[in-house]
């Protein structure tokens, strides 16, 4: 059987589809060019073209069985055309031109999977029979990112796909050669849901134009330089909607730069948040924690504090004698962790050595040593003398 449709210039072109199944969507291929004819928009902006989401998507189609009589596969790329209708060849103008798909909306699918945009370039090149130009089909010069789409609901995804056609060409002329983009659908997941109507429009001829399709099988996931031949099932329509937009875009108002963000403040010095109390600190029981002060947080986020005694005055405390020169002895010692926000008292515990001197002496005079460190990790130390007294009783 021969499908028959005419070229730009009222020519009649041929093809012969294989197997006897009426026209193939590689013959789509040789309309990509016709078609620009009749739907070219020579000055608008934006426009759609594709098939319809509107309407009920055939749901027994997948990617295995939607393309009887031919052998499936779990992913596939699917392409339409309709003679006389509409087609998802890129509708640029009749001399040439390029464009950008912007944005392609999709049917509502029980069970959507990944997928993909992919622009197929296909040809027309002169053949021994100047009526009868070869057509071909495809290289992939662009494939969008994957995506998917909400279940049961007509969705729309923003695409930036370049999409081009070069002028006519005189195919009478050995090896010219005319090629133009058109997009198609992959579907990446096994067993999801196609965007595709079965029409049964399978023949040319009497009021029912035929709907072309072209099919991959693996689905094509990446750009490819090479031509490379599609399977030609018939009969669906892929009901994806997609917008062109042509010309040069208006300028876009530049955006601002941000202000710098201000350099972060300086942490306060940490020992900003003590506070110590005056005079001497009085205890009643040698075992009980003394309070030295309070700290508060911001700035001081943690403290360690001691009381040391000269060497030679906590030798009395002990009946070990030494030749050398006695270091300070730690007489009281406790550390605090202050939480963001908060204000905790600063307390400590006599060591057993400083409960013997302070029992002993009744009042004992020490350097009380304070590290105040903040959130940022530095560090700053207080140093002071104070007196602790043992009341009697």
């Amino acid at each position: 059987m021969r499908a028959r449709w005419m070229d730009q210039g009222g020519r009649a072109l041929t093809r012969r589809a294989p197997g006897g199944q009426g026209p193939t969507l590689a013959g789509a291929v040789a309309l990509l060019l016709a078609l620009s004819a009749t739907t070219a928009i020579a000055q608008a902006e934006e426009t759609t073209f594709g098939g319809d989401p509107t309407q009920a998507i055939t749901t027994e189609a997948t990617c295995e069985n939607a393309e009887s009589p031919f052998v499936g596969d779990e992913t596939c790329t699917w392409s339409w055309v309709r003679s006389g209708f509409g087609s998802d060849v890129a509708p640029l103008p009749e001399l040439g031109g390029s464009g950008t798909v912007t944005s392609v909306t999709l049917p509502a699918m029980p069970n959507p999977g990944q997928m993909q945009v992919v622009v197929l370039t296909g040809a027309l090149v002169a053949s021994s029979n100047p009526s009868e130009p070869d057509s071909i089909c495809c290289k992939v010069p662009e494939v969008s990112p994957p995506f998917t789409v909400p279940a049961n609901q007509i969705a729309t995804v923003p695409l930036d796909l370049a999409v081009s056609a070069g002028p006519p060409v005189n195919l009478s002329e050995p090896g010219a050669t005319q090629e133009g983009d058109g997009v198609g659908i992959s579907v990446l997941t096994p067993g999801a849901s196609l965007p595709l109507l079965y029409t049964g429009n399978t023949m040319i001829g009497g009021s029912t134009p035929a709907d072309r399709d072209k099919a991959y099988t693996p689905a094509i996931t990446q750009p490819n330089s090479e031509f490379a031949s599609p399977k030609d099932p018939t009969g669906f329509e892929v009901l994806a909607k997609f917008t062109l937009e042509t010309g040069t875009p208006a300028p876009k108002t530049p955006t601002p730069a941000p202000a710098p963000a201000p350099a972060p403040a300086a942490p306060a010095p940490p020992d900003q948040g003590l506070k110590l109390g005056g005079g001497a600190l009085t205890t009643a029981n040698l075992a009980r924690p003394l309070t030295i002060g309070q700290a508060q947080n911001p700035p001081t986020a943690a403290t360690t504090q001691t009381l040391t005694v000269p060497g030679a005055a906590a030798a009395t405390a002990s009946r070990k004698k030494s030749k050398s020169k006695p270091k300070p002895i730690v007489v009281g010692k406790g550390a605090t962790t202050v939480p963001a926000g908060q204000t905790v008292a600063l307390k400590l515990t006599l060591t057993s050595t400083g409960r013997k001197l302070l029992g002993r002496k009744h009042s004992l005079k020490v350097t009380e040593t304070i590290v105040a460190k903040n959130s940022a990790g530095q560090t700053q130390t207080t140093t002071r003398t104070v007196t602790i007294r043992l009341k009697r009783k």
